[in-house]
């Protein structure tokens, strides 16, 4: 069995990349894990500084722990056969918030809505298969 290409992760300083990346860790697994500030690499897992505009690793599966809108506008400049398979990690604020008394909470599931249909329809249009989970 052929090993899979390592991932490329956006947002993984973050909290919720943090465990990903100790888990893959543990479990022997390659990631390019991207930063805006500088990471020492922990192998495997190899730090890129970067971000959404960065020249970054080409690799069949892009990781998406932040915001769903910059990741979406990445994910379109991209070469359409570069990636085949999209995870991103949204919100339930989009269903709970969308009809809050808070305007800037119904602004964040907007937000959150747009990314997640901009996802969808980029992975429609190019064959990408597409998770999109909802903590």
């Amino acid at each position: 069995m052929t090993e899979a290409p390592p991932p490329l992760i956006f947002g993984a300083s973050s909290q919720v990349g943090q465990a990903l990346l100790a888990r893959m860790t543990r479990e022997g697994r390659a990631a390019h894990a991207v930063s805006r500030q500088p990471q020492a690499d922990t192998p495997p897992i190899r730090w890129q500084q970067g971000n959404f505009h960065s020249a970054l690793p080409a690799t069949p599966c892009a990781v998406s722990l932040g915001p769903l809108l910059p990741f979406a506008d990445w994910l379109r400049r991209q070469p359409s056969q570069t990636i085949e398979r999209v995870i991103a990690v949204s919100s339930l604020s989009l269903r709970h918030k969308r009809d809050s008394v808070s305007a800037q909470e119904r602004h964040t599931a907007s937000l959150l809505a747009e990314g997640e249909a901009q996802l969808q329809a980029l992975a429609e249009q190019r064959g990408i298969q597409l998770t999109v989970l909802r903590p």
